[in-house]
């Protein structure tokens, strides 16, 4: 899992990576042009690297509600 994590922070598309409860280790989110952009991203690093087993995939249809940054602290 160490050296997943450490080649997945090299990739510029992807832009978060949060390990996970359930079925799946990893939720990452890439940024791609467009599906043929994300399949060849997908194909090559990351079906390829020898610990993935078994990949799925979800797209972002429409933005209910957007992320906020909140600062937390004194």
């Amino acid at each position: 899992m160490k050296a997943f994590e450490e080649s997945i922070t090299s990739f510029e598309q992807v832009i978060a990576c949060h390990c996970v409860s359930g079925v799946y280790d990893y939720q990452l989110t890439v940024l791609a042009t467009d599906l043929a952009e994300f399949s060849e991203f997908a194909r090559k690093n990351i079906n390829g690297f020898p610990s993935v087993k078994d990949v799925c995939t979800a797209f972002v249809v429409k933005e209910v509600k957007a992320p906020v940054n909140l600062l937390v602290g004194p």
